[in-house]
């Protein structure tokens, strides 16, 4: 993922998900997810 240089503030990625099915059958219910971003600045 390349960002362009920031001026300081909050920054915007263009980040995406997808769910997949992995049971044969599937119903419905929550669909909930975290995620952990470690970003180093050199």
């Amino acid at each position: 993922l390349l960002l362009k240089r920031s001026s300081g503030g909050q920054e915007t990625l263009p980040l995406t998900a997808r769910y997949y099915q992995t049971l044969t059958s599937v119903e419905s219910g929550s669909a909930n997810a975290t995620a952990t971003l470690n970003l180093t600045y050199q």
